[in-house]
């Protein structure tokens, strides 16, 4: 996704994309996460952009190959309602970050799964 990449360039300090190991506290869920219900089984995982206030930037959202499309289409209905507790720079700043998000559903049970994401590969 273009946007994506676009932001994970960007060098400005107040609009920098942080990565896996560049922060002292990562983003984490804040509040429990709206289901990605789904009546198949399968996987989902994306590269999502959490902002400075703590929500998934429109936009800044990049479905991996191999993601199950319905549980692709039901994430992203879902993500722009839920809330995180953004990541942290030493001091306490608040800064934007990349996490990967992974969906699961077996059986009718979704799980939800995120952490901190590496800088993808150009």
């Amino acid at each position: 996704m273009p946007a994506l990449r676009a932001a994970l360039r960007d060098t400005v300090a107040t609009r920098r994309v942080h990565v896996a190991g560049e922060v002292a506290r990562t983003a984490i869920l804040a509040d429990r996460a709206r289901a990605v219900v789904s009546r198949v089984d399968g996987e989902v995982r994306a590269h999502v952009v959490v902002s400075a206030r703590g929500r998934v930037e429109p936009g800044l959202v990049e479905i991996l190959p191999g993601s199950d499309a319905e549980l692709a289409e039901r994430l992203l209905a879902v993500l722009p309602q839920w809330r995180f507790r953004p990541a942290e720079r030493r001091g306490g700043t608040r800064v934007r970050q990349l996490v990967l998000v992974t969906v699961r559903s077996r059986d009718r049970h979704t799980s939800v799964d995120l952490q901190p994401a590496p800088r993808p590969e150009p």
